[in-house]
């Protein structure tokens, strides 16, 4: 408890993607997340990626930027989700409106996650059609595995 009173809070347009990026290294037990802040056409986005050890490379998990004073969550350049206080996430210091960055981070993630999910259930509604398609016509619909090594049925 001791320690939790010395954990720096911040209003929401006062934390930055550093703190963001900063946040994510010190927490980063598995020493998987990778993370860059890059600038396009004058805005700065802090890119989160995750390294993936079976293919060798980085996975865009998300990216997140701000508008406003707001942020913005982006799986790419044509899925985004504008996250602020309204989202649900509750003050750790209602009566100074104060947030731990730890909050934060945790609130961006879970829009993202949400984000990703929404995605799966789209492409797993597509594959429901092809499987229900080809067995309902006795066509031959074999399972499918990925190059993650991941058998579909």
């Amino acid at each position: 408890m001791v320690g939790e009173n010395t954990v720096e809070m911040k209003k929401l347009e006062e934390i930055t993607l550093e703190d963001i990026q900063n946040y994510l290294y010190d927490n980063d037990c598995d020493e998987t997340i990778t993370t860059k802040i890059v600038t396009k056409n004058d805005v700065e986005t802090l890119q989160i990626l995750e390294f993936d050890g079976h293919y060798d490379d980085d996975i865009l998990v998300c990216s997140i930027y701000k508008k406003n004073g707001d942020f913005i969550i982006c799986r790419n350049e044509g899925m985004i989700c504008p996250f602020n206080h309204a989202d649900g996430i509750e003050y750790d210091d209602e009566e100074n409106e104060l947030f731990k960055i730890s909050t934060i981070v945790a609130g961006l993630l879970s829009e993202a996650k949400t984000s990703l999910c929404e995605s799966i259930d789209y492409f797993q509604r597509q594959v429901d059609f092809i499987n229900n398609f080809c067995n309902g016509n006795h066509l031959n619909n074999p399972s499918v595995i990925t190059t993650c090594d991941i058998e579909h049925k």
